[in-house]
């Protein structure tokens, strides 16, 4: 094989991976319980997949928190809020948005999902 289409592939994979992972990451501590609020780390101007992603992201918030979504739930956008992103993403990176930490009263980040985000996953790491 010549070194431009090795190349070329190795680019155009990449590029289909950082579009849309096959992946999601849960994590957590132990004082998840604690969890106070949640940030949702957004990009308005991110490609298709990722305003889907968006879009399923306050669908799944709004079946597990109902009522209480606007009052729990910062939204911040990846692109005009980054210092604001960079005080949690300090503590937990994310690989891919939608992004949705997971916040103690302390205002340590306890948990984190990233991607796909479904109401099980959230509920799991409200426990």
């Amino acid at each position: 094989m010549r070194p431009v289409t090795i190349l070329l592939s190795a680019v155009l994979a990449t590029a289909l991976l950082a579009c849309h992972p096959p992946m999601w990451r849960a994590e957590r501590r132990a004082s998840a319980s604690r969890v106070q609020r949640l940030v949702l780390v957004v990009r308005a101007k991110g490609c298709q997949c990722t305003r889907k992603d968006v879009a399923k992201a306050m669908r799944s918030l709004g079946v597990v928190l109902g009522a209480r979504r606007d009052q729990m739930v910062t939204q911040l956008d990846w692109d005009k809020h980054r210092a604001q992103v960079q005080r949690y993403r300090s503590q937990r990176r994310f690989i891919a948005l939608p992004a949705l930490y997971f916040i103690d009263a302390d205002g340590k980040v306890v948990g984190l999902l990233e991607s796909d985000i479904q109401p099980k996953w959230i509920r799991k790491l409200m426990r």
